[in-house]
Parts: structure tokens; C-alpha cells; sequence
């Protein structure tokens, strides 16, 4: 059992090799392996340190080539070497550890923390790990402009499904991204369930499939509490193109009119702030306003959308697609 060679790579400046990643996992495993098979009966407290080491490496991932490696990725793997040292300087101070396995422990440590260990803040992301890469936007998910300073508790990428999202579209992942049929629709939704989130994102575009008749449905984006505070955009789907308004008629305003492509956009909404920004692809704001609506639907413990109303002239060929790059959320 050896441990690989670690390769000097540095962030935001080196294309990232899966490898670069992957070989720091296999080599905290070893050293695990060496510390479990080796010492094994030294001291309780030497045990339970190994066996939450094996633990919490366990939890570490593996990326391969599209995927993105982000701040707690990195963050996690700094972790586990602070563990194996700190292990390691725990069989220090016993003195009857035998030399030849506390030898073993140090060329372990050695050899695990030869790359460097120094913490990314979680508002920062780590380098790009490929070409091409799973945030197929190429939107930081930890950009400031929308993440919050504590960070995300959870980034939802399509590499692996859509996960711990709820859907009922018709949709399917392609290239790592969500493509979901939203108009014509029932009353299509994506949301997160189960929690009580603080804030939201997503990184996400309507696109526009030409064909026959004309729709429309009301999109709300919410974060449902006990107060289940929202927003909503009315959504008119054309034969040729779609419009996304917002406020009730006579006040209503067009945000876009007749495009057939939103571009990227990142949807963001504070429950604590009670606001809502939308951002373009460039970070520029394009609309943003306060969540004064409430639902009276009985939604609780969501984050993300769900449309309420929808209609359509039948048949409708027509589509609009919403296609999902990540999904963010603080609870």
C-alpha cells in the first residue's frame, strides 16, 4: 500500500486534474487504513479519533472530468489532514508506541499533507477541476453577488440527477443540466422540500420552442415559512416567442418581451431580507423587488418554484423549457 505522488497544482490558476483532487482522497484513505491496521488497541482515544476519521472521510467525493470542486470540497480534505495530524501528535506524546508503527503514522502524515492545506472561505470557489465543466454556465454558485458570507448548505448540480429536488416535469438531464417542460404544463414545479430555508438561488434560462397556439402561467419563486412569503412573475408563451411580466394589471410591467431566450440567469431569494434580485449572466441586475405576496396554499417547508395557474390554447406545440444549471440553498 503506497501513497500516490501529489502533483503542485494552484488554485484559480491551474486547470484542475480530477486527479489533483481524487489521489489527496485515495491518500487520506491509506493513511486511515494504516492507522486502523497498525494501531489498532494503542489507546481508546486513539481509536475514536481513527474511527471518525474513517468517517468523515468516507463523506469525501470523488469529482471526474465536467464536475466543478467547490470551496467545501477543498475545505473538507483540509479537515481530514488537520485529523491525521492531529492523530499523529497524539502518538507522540505516547511513549510506548512502538517506533516502526509511528513511523508509518509519520510518513502517512508526510505524504497526505504534501500538498498545501490552507482553507478556502466558503463564499469563495475552488478552481474549475475540468474542461468541460459541470457548472455548464460557468456561474459561480459562491460568487458574492448572491451567495451569503456563511455560504450555501447545499449546491445542487444535475451530474447526479436531480437528487433531493421535487418535480413533477416532464424533463430530462442532459450535459449535466435540468431540462424541464414547463408550458404547456399542468401546474409544473422544482423545488427543494423539507426545509426551512433562509435564502435561495438558481442559475437557470427559459428557452423557446416554436410552434402552434399560445399559453400563459403564473411562475412563483418562494420560500415557504409559516408566513410562506413569495414572488410571482406571470410567464405568456407565444408561437414564436414568450414575455415575462411583473405586477397585477393596470401596474404590471414587462420585464422581457418577445425573446426566445432568456440567457443565464440567477434567481435569488432572501427569506430574512424579504427581497428578491434577478441577475444576468454579467451580474447586472435586471429586476428586484420586495416579497410582499403571501400564499395561501399551505406550502410550508419549500424552497423554489411552483406555478399555481396555467393555461393554454389546445392543441399547444409550442414549448418553453426551463433548463437548471445549479440550485442553491441556506437553511
Amino acid at each position: 500500500m503506497s501513497f500516490k505522488k501529489l502533483r503542485k497544482v494552484r488554485a484559480h490558476e491551474d486547470v484542475i486534474e480530477p486527479s489533483d483532487h481524487n489521489d489527496l482522497v485515495d491518500n487520506l484513505k491509506i493513511a486511515t487504513s494504516i492507522l486502523q491496521d497498525k494501531l489498532p488497541k494503542i489507546d481508546p482515544t486513539i481509536v475514536d479519533k481513527v474511527n471518525d476519521l474513517k468517517n468523515f472521510v468516507s463523506k469525501i467525493r470523488y469529482v471526474q472530468y465536467g464536475d466543478y470542486v467547490f470551496a467545501d470540497d477543498h475545505n473538507m480534505l483540509v479537515d481530514a489532514f488537520n485529523k491525521v495530524a492531529d492523530i499523529c501528535e497524539t502518538l507522540k506524546k505516547l511513549a510506548f508506541v512502538p517506533r516502526e508503527s509511528y513511523s508509518i503514522v509519520a510518513r502517512a502524515k508526510a505524504r497526505v499533507l504534501a500538498w498545501g492545506v490552507e482553507k478556502l472561505p466558503y463564499k469563495e470557489s475552488y478552481s474549475v477541476t475540468t474542461s468541460p465543466s459541470a457548472i455548464r454556465s460557468g456561474i459561480d454558485p459562491y460568487d458574492p453577488a448572491w451567495c451569503p458570507p456563511e455560504g450555501w448548505s447545499e449546491i445542487i448540480a444535475f451530474d447526479k440527477g436531480i437528487e433531493t429536488l421535487k418535480t413533477d416535469m416532464n424533463y430530462t438531464i442532459e450535459n449535466n443540466l435540468f431540462k424541464g417542460l414547463i408550458c404547456p404544463a399542468d401546474t409544473p414545479y422544482l423545488y427543494r422540500d423539507g426545509i426551512q430555508a433562509k435564502r435561495v438561488a438558481v442559475c437557470f434560462r427559459f428557452t423557446h420552442e416554436a410552434g402552434e397556439g399560445n399559453g400563459g402561467f403564473d411562475l412563483d419563486y418562494m420560500i415557504a415559512h409559516a408566513d410562506r412569503k413569495y414572488w410571482r412573475y406571470g410567464i405568456n408563451v407565444y408561437s414564436s416567442s414568450f414575455s415575462i411580466l411583473y405586477g397585477a394589471y393596470p401596474n404590471e410591467h414587462y420585464v422581457l418581451s418577445g425573446v426566445t431566450d432568456t440567457g443565464w440567469m440567477v434567481w435569488v431569494l432572501d427569506y430574512e431580507q424579504e427581497h428578491f434580485w434577478w441577475y444576468d449572466e454579467n451580474k447586472n441586475i435586471v429586476d428586484e423587488h420586495s416579497t410582499s405576496y403571501e400564499s395561501s396554499t399551505g406550502w410550508t417547508n419549500r424552497a423554489g418554484f411552483q406555478s399555481p395557474f396555467s393555461s393554454y390554447s389546445i392543441p399547444m406545440t409550442a414549448k418553453l423549457w426551463m433548463i437548471v444549471d445549479w440550485f442553491a440553498v441556506l437553511w
